[in-house]
């Protein structure tokens, strides 16, 4: 009997059905491996992202707390300086005041002594 080339020995497709067994183990393993470092790189670029968002967010609502500070503190001074400048004028009429009645007693005063004639 001579062998057909198409037929093969139990033992043979055993062998041949192992081998298939391990390369599709292998090639399941390797698209496994190939699944998880696509699965981790595209998860560090999403964090990436995320951090770059909240960075970019943060550094806005920093920025809008400053410039709500800066202008508080800004009105603030000018409200202050306009007091000061209400308290300067009100010191100032006081003191013409003071300098009015001085005058007016030291004048008083010489022209007592220029009448009594003590001068």
């Amino acid at each position: 009997m001579e062998k057909n080339q198409k037929e093969i020995s139990p033992l043979e497709a055993l062998e041949k059905i192992k081998k298939a067994e391990d390369k599709a183990d292998k090639d399941i393993q390797s698209a496994r491996k190939e699944t998880s470092r696509k699965i981790i790189q595209e998860a560090q670029q999403e964090a990436e992202e995320i951090k770059k968002k909240m960075m970019e967010e943060t550094k806005k609502e920093t920025q809008e707390k400053k410039d709500s500070i800066i202008k508080k503190a800004s009105q603030e001074a000018n409200k202050i300086h306009k007091e000061a400048d209400k308290e300067v004028t009100a010191i100032r009429r006081r003191a013409e005041k003071s300098k009015e009645k001085a005058v007016k007693k030291a004048a008083g005063r010489i022209q007592k002594y220029i009448k009594s004639g003590e001068i």
